[in-house]
C-alpha cells in the first residue's frame, strides 16, 4: 500500500518533456508516485540496466503505477539505491545482481523474481554498453566484441530467460530499448549501431512467435538522451547539435521512462505490437 501522505495529481501537471537536469531521482520518483492511479498493480516488472538512467527512471515509473519490481545490473549498490528510493516511498522492489552476458544469472534472477512476487509480467530490456567509439581504422575489437555481447547477446539472453515466465503468467510486455542508430548508421558507432539493428530485429521477430501467447512485443528508441552512457557524446550546458544529428532534443530520461510506463500498462495481446515507437525529434 502506498503511504497515505501522496498526493494524486495529473502527468499534465508536470512538464515531463523539460525536466531539469538538477532534478534529483529522489524527486522524480515522488512524482511518478504522485502521479500513479494504480494502473499495474498486481503486475511484475523486471529491468535489466535498472541501477542508474532509463533502466532506473522506468522502475520507478513502474513501481509508482503499482508494480512489483526487480531491477538486476552488476553494480550492486546502484540498484539498492533503486530499490531503496521504491520502498522509501512505499512501493515493492527488488534488486538482483546480475550480468546480462551470463545466461544462467538471468535464468537464477528469473526464478528469484517469481519466488518473491509469484509472477512475471512486464519486462524492460535495457542494459546497454558503447565501448567503442573509434572509426575502424582505430577501433578496438575487445570493445567492439562487448558492446555486441552486451547488447545484443544480453538483450537474447533476457529474452529467452524471461520468455516462460510471461507464457506462464498468461501474457504480457517484453519491451526493448531500441536506437535510432540501430536504422541509421554514424561513423564511429558501428558496434553499437550493428547491436541495436539486432535488437530491433528481436522487435519485429519475437512479436510474431509470442503473439498467439498474449505477449506483446515492442521497441522504444529513446532519441537522444542525458545518461551517463551518452556523456561523451554532449556538451556541458547545450541542448542542440551535441549528438550524431543536429538539433537532436536531448531528454532527461525520466521523458522515456514516462512511455515505458505506459507501454507497459497497454492491454497485452489487444494493442499494437511489433512497433518501434521513436521518440527522437528536433525541437
Amino acid at each position: 500500500m502506498k503511504n497515505s501522505w501522496v498526493t494524486k495529481a495529473s502527468d499534465y501537471d508536470w512538464d515531463w518533456e523539460n525536466v531539469s537536469a538538477e532534478v534529483t531521482d529522489i524527486e522524480v520518483a515522488k512524482r511518478f508516485f504522485e502521479v500513479g492511479q494504480d494502473r499495474l498493480s498486481g503486475q511484475v516488472a523486471l529491468v535489466t540496466g535498472g541501477g542508474r538512467g532509463i533502466g532506473r527512471m522506468s522502475a520507478l515509473a513502474l513501481a509508482g503505477e503499482g508494480a512489483a519490481v526487480v531491477v538486476l545490473a552488476r553494480s550492486q549498490g546502484q540498484i539498492d539505491e533503486t530499490a531503496g528510493i521504491i520502498y522509501d516511498l512505499g512501493g515493492r522492489c527488488l534488486s538482483i545482481l546480475c550480468d546480462v552476458v551470463d545466461l544462467s544469472q538471468l535464468q537464477k534472477a528469473t526464478t528469484r523474481a517469481v519466488e518473491e512476487y509469484g509472477k512475471l509480467s512486464i519486462v524492460l530490456v535495457n542494459a546497454g554498453t558503447n565501448l567503442d567509439r573509434n572509426q575502424l581504422l582505430a577501433s578496438d575489437p575487445v570493445g567492439f566484441e562487448q558492446t555486441i555481447r552486451v547488447n545484443l547477446l544480453g538483450a537474447y539472453y533476457t529474452a529467452y530467460a524471461v520468455a516462460p515466465e510471461l507464457v506462464r503468467a498468461g501474457g504480457g510486455h517484453l519491451i526493448f530499448v531500441e536506437s535510432g542508430l540501430g536504422i541509421n548508421p554514424s561513423p564511429g558507432m558501428l558496434a553499437y549501431g550493428a547491436s541495436k539493428a539486432g535488437v530491433h530485429q528481436m522487435v519485429t521477430s519475437y512479436a510474431r512467435e509470442l503473439c498467439d501467447y498474449k505477449i506483446t512485443v515492442n521497441g522504444l528508441n529513446p532519441g537522444p538522451t542525458a545518461t551517463e552512457l551518452t556523456a561523451p557524446l554532449r556538451v556541458p550546458g547545450q541542448e542542440k547539435g551535441v549528438f550524431a544529428e543536429p538539433n537532436s532534443w536531448v531528454k532527461h530520461p525520466a521523458y522515456v521512462a514516462k512511455w515505458v510506463r505506459d507501454m507497459a500498462c497497454w492491454v497485452p495481446g489487444q494493442c499494437p505490437s511489433g512497433q518501434t515507437y521513436d521518440l527522437k525529434r528536433a525541437r
